[in-house]
């Protein structure tokens, strides 16, 4: 009998309620490749940079993030 594998997404917010991070996990917490993401903002809402896969590679603002 093959067993079914569960999946998690863990989210996590700042203090102005945006997505801070977001982290896929196995059901014992073991986080999934490629399925973990990370995100930094200034005081005014304006994303400075975004982290994935769980390497906390750097992926610079757009300029365009947070804009009206």
């Amino acid at each position: 009998m093959k067993s079914r594998l569960c999946q998690i997404m863990n989210w996590a917010y700042d203090n102005l309620g945006q997505v801070a991070s977001g982290k896929r996990c196995q059901h014992d917490d073991t986080p999934v490749a490629g399925q973990q993401f990370e995100y930094a903002f200034d005081d005014i809402a304006i994303r400075k940079t975004a982290g994935r896969g769980g390497n906390h590679e750097c992926i610079p603002n757009s300029g365009t993030d947070g804009a009206i």
